[in-house]
């Protein structure tokens, strides 16, 4: 009864603190200037999260550290580099990369 208890008021603890850590950015809007410097830094958020996503995913697909030529994955992200690169177009990168990953599976699995 009581481990319950605890862990219904630390999902409700962190529910409070998620929202109120959230909403504060709503209701602080226009009334607190940021600094250049900070709106700066929070321009490259969106890049440093995905990149925390989608590198272990790559270099890491299974236990262990594998850079090694049986990865499909990192194959297929070489590859969408690739063809970011040339065509400059997310539809591009990201349907290329995924066809090459599906067709490698395919293959080699």
């Amino acid at each position: 009864m009581e481990d319950t208890l605890t862990v219904w008021l630390v999902i409700a603890g962190t529910a409070v603190i998620t929202f109120c850590l959230r909403f504060s950015f709503i209701a602080l809007q226009g009334r607190i200037e940021i600094p250049q410097v900070v709106q700066r830094v929070l321009r490259y958020t969106p890049v440093a999260v995905l990149t925390a996503i989608v590198v272990p995913l790559l270099l890491n697909p299974k236990p262990g550290f594998t850079v090694a030529p049986d990865n499909l994955r990192l194959i297929a992200a070489v590859a969408a580099f690739f063809i970011a690169r040339a065509s400059r177009n997310i539809l591009f990168t990201v349907a290329g990369g995924m066809l090459l990953l599906w067709s490698l599976q395919a293959v080699f699995r």
